[in-house]
């Protein structure tokens, strides 16, 4: 029988970055998959037309970017084990029984003239909600990587600044 210190279930990302910190602090850690991949949602594979890759699960792994076990490189991810994203101009397509489609693209003004095809009203809102999300990102981004405060510190903290109470109200779903 192997024995090991821990025992994580799970080859997603999830169970994969937590067995990697845990080996780093010099544990003995053994990883069980039920399927036949590792990965979890993080999957590129080949399943419709010979020769095209699409992910399976995720929509993006961007969030990950910004997570010490990236931006920092913590488990020697893209230093030792040659890690490297590629960012395609276009991110994702959504297409329509009918064949009609539109794009997102990591150039929103080339995301809205997709969108306008369809709806001008569509793609002026998108463009509003864009710079919209923008101006928060760096107060969500930040958030990803703390623990949460208690409900009443978080609402203290997002009522102190404008761009805070909008995403309250947001949050809230209340204009």
């Amino acid at each position: 029988m192997i024995e090991h210190d821990y025992l994580v279930l799970g080859a997603g990302t999830n169970g994969l970055v937590s067995a990697g910190y845990l080996t780093k602090a010099g544990l003995d850690v053994g990883v069980i998959e039920g399927r036949s991949f590792y990965g979890g949602g993080a999957q590129t594979r080949e399943l419709s037309v010979p020769g095209f890759k699409q992910e399976t699960d995720s929509v993006t792994h961007g969030f990950i970017q910004g997570n010490p076990v990236i931006a920092d490189d913590e488990l020697h991810l893209i230093s030792k084990y040659g890690l490297d994203y590629y960012y395609p101009e276009e991110v994702f397509m959504n297409v329509f029984e009918d064949g009609t489609h539109w794009g997102m693209y990591i150039d929103v003004d080339h995301t809205c003239e997709d969108i306008a095809r369809i709806s001008e009203q569509d793609a002026e809102g998108y463009k509003n909600f864009f710079e919209w999300a923008q101006k928060l990102m760096p107060m969500l981004g930040a958030s990803l990587w703390s623990p949460c405060p208690d409900f009443g510190m978080l609402m203290t903290l997002l009522n102190s600044s404008e761009d805070g109470q909008e995403l309250m109200r947001a949050l809230m779903c209340n204009s």
